[in-house]
């Protein structure tokens, strides 16, 4: 139906600018252009969907918002442009059906062309943290599990998300500080990897891998809100890693049946992810890895489930995260030495 051809904000203002082809000015010159605010769990559902503004069809079109309107919905929603349509119903006392017939994708503001830059770097993986810095290393990551986070119930320390507060425990916040606080003052690169500390579905293995999903409003609150704060508590760390492999089921807890669904769905929480940690420290980027298929060794005793090819996610990935808008992610591959004992520290690269 159309393209966006600006959507960033400039001196206080959202600008918001695209153009509609030729053809669907002519079928839908009775209809409306709207702006609208689509929450990432359910972004392909139009029905959920707010309307921030709209005008009258025509070729071109541009909305400028006030930037705090629209800053509430910055981190938590898409934005789409798409044509508004009235349907009359039968009832002539009641009002009409509305429709919005998307013009693009879903974007985040401030979507640009992407850029690449080169970055090498290497770090290892299961290691405590004196052994860590024993290594000689300059980037760690720190794994944090929400299920020992985040208490069901209790008078931890209280943070908050989109209205809804959360509990975190003091005892693990403790534990995290051994370990965050003496990698930043020691000068080390350092990245949080958020995981739902549950154990996998399908194995006896009790390893916490799985990559916290953001599909519900509850679960988008409750992952947002412990970013949020960790972000404020560790002003110091550099990024956030985005699971243990993306083109993985065993890391992420979801079938790839259907990759490009999947890729579109880790796509929106790194988009998530940083807009939420950049209020806290604006230089900070989003690491996503991807796993090499040595992983899936059978006498680890975890089947493999479906692996992609990284090659095949990275593409993927790259056109779903261009469409998010602008994002700073790099990627990271996990890989493992063949003759290493099972159990061994791992390698990442950057």
């Amino acid at each position: 139906l159309g393209s966006v051809t600006e959507a960033t904000v400039r001196d206080g203002q959202v600008i918001w600018s695209g153009k509609l082809t030729r053809q669907a000015t002519i079928d839908y010159s009775e209809a409306d252009v709207a702006l609208l605010a689509v929450p990432l769990w359910d972004r392909y559902n139009l029905d959920s969907a707010i309307e921030l503004a709209r005008m009258k069809v025509s070729k071109n079109f541009t909305f400028a918002l006030d930037a705090a309107d629209v800053q509430a919905y910055a981190s938590a929603c898409l934005l789409y442009s798409a044509i508004r349509v009235e349907i009359p119903v039968q009832d002539p006392q009641a009002q009409p059906k509305i429709q919005y017939l998307p013009i693009t994708e879903p974007m985040m503001l401030s979507g640009s062309e992407p850029g690449v830059c080169s970055l090498s770097l290497f770090g290892i993986h299961g290691a405590d943290t004196v052994g860590v810095f024993e290594s000689n290393v300059s980037h760690v990551t720190v794994d944090v599990l929400l299920d020992r986070l985040i208490l069901e119930e209790g008078t931890g320390v209280v943070c908050s998300f989109g209205g809804k507060s959360w509990h975190l425990s003091q005892a693990y916040l403790e534990q995290l500080d051994s370990d965050v606080l003496f990698y930043i003052d020691a000068g080390l690169e350092v990245s949080l990897r958020i995981l739902s500390g549950e154990p996998f579905a399908w194995s006896d293995c009790q390893a916490e891998n799985y990559l916290p999903l953001v599909q519900t409003e509850e679960a988008l609150s409750r992952y947002a809100a412990a970013l949020s704060y960790l972000c404020g508590r560790y002003t110091g760390v550099a990024s956030v890693t985005l699971g243990k492999g993306i083109n993985s089921e065993m890391y992420t807890g979801l079938s790839l049946a259907s990759p490009a669904a999947v890729t579109e769905d880790i796509a929106a929480l790194a988009a998530l992810t940083y807009e939420t940690a950049r209020l806290y420290i604006p230089d900070i980027y989003v690491v996503i890895p991807l796993a090499d298929a040595h992983v899936y060794r059978e006498n680890k005793n975890i089947p493999a489930g479906i692996t992609l090819a990284p090659e095949l996610s990275l593409v993927l990935l790259a056109d779903a995260m261009n469409r998010l808008g602008e994002v700073p992610w790099v990627v990271s591959w996990r890989f493992e030495d063949d003759n290493a004992p099972a159990g061994a520290a791992s390698l990442e690269a950057v």
